[in-house]
């Protein structure tokens, strides 16, 4: 925070912020479930392994992605 002070947090921002961390939680749940999901029909298919590659890396691109929004949510939050 600015000049060092850090801001108290009301109620509601916390409420607000907790909310806005289980929506986020929620969604890279949702994300790791297809991921699994799909690793497993790859592996069922013996899919080439940069393929596999690829689609870990997407996953993880859309899990990151979520953090980001989640992190910036809350921040906003935050700030008020």
């Amino acid at each position: 925070m600015e000049g060092g002070a850090a801001k108290k947090l009301t109620e509601a921002q916390r409420q607000q912020i907790a909310e806005i961390r289980q929506v986020g939680e929620a969604k890279k749940a949702e994300v790791k479930i297809m991921m699994d999901d799909k690793l497993r029909k790859l592996a069922e298919t013996a899919a080439a392994p940069e393929v596999v590659t690829k689609t870990r890396r997407e996953f993880q691109d859309q899990i990151d992605k979520i953090e980001r929004d989640t992190d910036a949510k809350a921040e906003k939050v935050k700030r008020g």
